[in-house]
């Protein structure tokens, strides 16, 4: 029976697909089974993943005297999300919530601040300022 180079090809890039290549071998001898490849067709697909050079030329032959037009072989898969997108700039509405942010903690910890701190009372200010050294800056 000869091989159909169609069915080849495509299990032949089942097979080089990462995800499936961690599955056992006798699950994917079943797959390959099940959607209708004979047992020649089978090892031609293990023999093509284990020789990769010595089969593409054997593929060639194959295909050239079938008189059907050879398959292409397409390489690995790129990102498939392509490039990231930009990161956006700043416009006047990032700027603002920014100072009215700054703004508000600002506010708070200076709220903070006064009530945490204690402040000198109005009788040592004036102890201070009756003092000599005061006394000559006419306060």
């Amino acid at each position: 029976m000869a091989i159909r180079e169609d069915l080849v090809s495509s299990a032949l890039t089942f097979l080089s697909d990462p995800k499936v290549q961690s599955s056992p071998l006798a699950k994917r001898l079943a797959f390959l089974e099940s959607k209708g490849l004979n047992q020649e067709e089978i090892t031609e697909v293990l023999n093509r993943l284990n020789n990769p050079a010595t089969s593409a030329a054997a593929a060639a032959s194959t295909s050239a005297s079938a008189g059907a037009p050879p398959v292409p072989q397409y390489g690995g898969h790129g990102n498939p999300y392509g490039a990231p997108p930009e990161v956006p700039g700043r416009d006047w509405r990032d700027w603002f919530i920014m100072a009215v942010v700054t703004s508000g903690v600002s506010y708070g910890l200076y709220t903070l601040a006064k009530v945490c701190v204690p402040l000198p009372t109005t009788v040592a200010i004036l102890e201070i300022a009756g003092s000599p050294v005061f006394l000559g800056f006419g306060v």
